[in-house]
């Protein structure tokens, strides 16, 4: 069991840095193999699209839930800290992720 709050806040906000910088290919990875495999089995091209973002959806958010797999090994009344940096981390790795996105296209 993790009881040092500093570390319990920097796995948090390390966690949510890498979650928050690989959403997008997490959701992108997905939504490009369901669609390929609903257009294998020869659905109607508009609603496999639809069908395979939904999913895509879906398996992003569970993606963000991924925290949880820390769950046992901090305490109750520690894991307020865990998640608020966590969240913290994911907003900061998004941001991070469009800065550089923008500025390195080419």
């Amino acid at each position: 069991m993790l009881n040092n709050i500093a570390i319990i806040i920097f796995i948090g906000i390390v966690f949510g840095v890498l979650v928050g910088g690989l959403y997008h290919e997490v959701f992108n990875c997905v939504e490009k193999l369901i669609s390929k495999f609903l257009f294998k089995i020869n659905f109607m091209r508009n609603f496999h699209r639809i069908i395979s973002v939904l999913i895509a959806c879906a398996v992003t958010f569970l993606f963000f839930l991924i925290g949880l797999i820390m769950k046992p090994l901090i305490q109750n009344y520690l894991w307020v800290y865990f998640y608020k940096s966590f969240f913290l981390g994911i907003i900061f790795g998004g941001i991070v992720k469009s800065y550089y996105g923008r500025n390195f296209k080419k």
